[in-house]
Order: C-alpha cells, then structure tokens, then sequence
C-alpha cells in the first residue's frame, strides 16, 4: 500500500486515498496531537483526512531528503514540491496550514 501511495505523490495523482493508508509511518501520539489542535483550531472535520494527508506527505519529505521537521526551510521545500506537482493554490495554501499547525505542538 505504502507503494501505491508513493506511486500518487510521485505522479501527481490527485485522488483521495484512505485515512488508515495515510497515517502509516506518524507516530499514534503524534497524529493524536495533530488531531487535538485540528479541534481546537476549529479545523472542519470534513477536512481532517486531507490535513492528515498533508502532514503525512510533509513527514515523508522530509524523512526522504533529511529535512528538520521544523524548519521554514523544509516547509519552502514541500510546498515548492506541491507546486512542482501541480497542486492547485487552496491545495497548497491547505497543505500549509496543516503544517503549521503540526509546528504548534512540535517545537518550531
């Protein structure tokens, strides 16, 4: 499944992909934190699978290319990535509020 998933980022595929698919590899506490400040933010719950997704595709980016997690730097570069991929602009304006939200809890 992990392949699968690779398959979609790497191509651009923009279909919705199955929320257990996308938490693979987050930590459970981490992605319960995540969802903590969703809630708090007031963050739709029709929109929690897609801020997941994104967290998911920041946490493999920067796994992949040895990124700190917390850094705008790596943040540039993800987003320079979605754009790279052709992602729509409230895709990424998305993405990036999801990541942001994730620097709440850890620590930029």
């Amino acid at each position: 499944m992990l392949w699968w998933l690779r398959v979609n980022i790497a191509f651009g595929i923009n279909t919705p992909i199955p929320v257990n698919i996308l938490c693979w590899n987050i930590p459970p506490d981490l992605l319960g934190r995540f969802v903590t400040v969703l809630e708090e933010r007031g963050v739709p719950l029709a929109q929690h699978s897609y801020y997941k997704k994104w967290l998911r595709y920041y946490v493999d980016l920067c796994d992949k290319y040895r990124l700190e997690a917390t850094s705008s730097k790596s943040q540039a570069q993800f987003l320079d990535k979605l754009r790279e991929k052709k992602q729509t602009d409230w895709q990424i304006k998305q993405a990036a509020h999801a990541v942001s939200l994730y620097w709440t809890f850890r620590g930029r």
